[in-house]
């Protein structure tokens, strides 16, 4: 992009393809399964804890009010999303072990 005859770059990768449902499904996943590393304080892990829920409803409800996209389309996308993001380089253990138990759950209900 340029900006007053200045090049900027954003890091916009793969910006205009693929499902929005699937991108809002990987924010949902990002949140709700992110562990904090164990040499960061542990007071920072129980205040992600407590805001996890409402900053994920939070985002969702506004994203709904601007696009009419609301969860019941994001929904079907957090299983496969869970899936790709096991085999992530960046995703821990701690990480992995919640994402499989929540494949393994949505599976048993469907």
């Amino acid at each position: 992009m340029l900006r007053d005859h200045e090049a900027l770059f954003i890091d916009w990768n793969d910006a205009s393809t693929g499902n929005p449902e699937a991108d809002l499904a990987e924010y949902v996943i990002l949140i709700q399964y992110a562990v904090i590393p164990p040499y960061l304080p542990a007071e920072l892990n129980a205040f992600l804890d407590t805001i996890r829920d409402s900053t994920i409803r939070i985002f969702l409800e506004e994203y709904e009010r601007l696009s009419g996209i609301g969860y019941a389309e994001i929904e079907p996308w957090i299983a496969p999303v869970a899936a790709r993001k096991l085999s992530s380089d960046a995703t821990s253990e701690a990480e992995r072990s919640l994402l499989l138990d929540e494949i393994i759950r949505r599976m048993r209900y469907k």
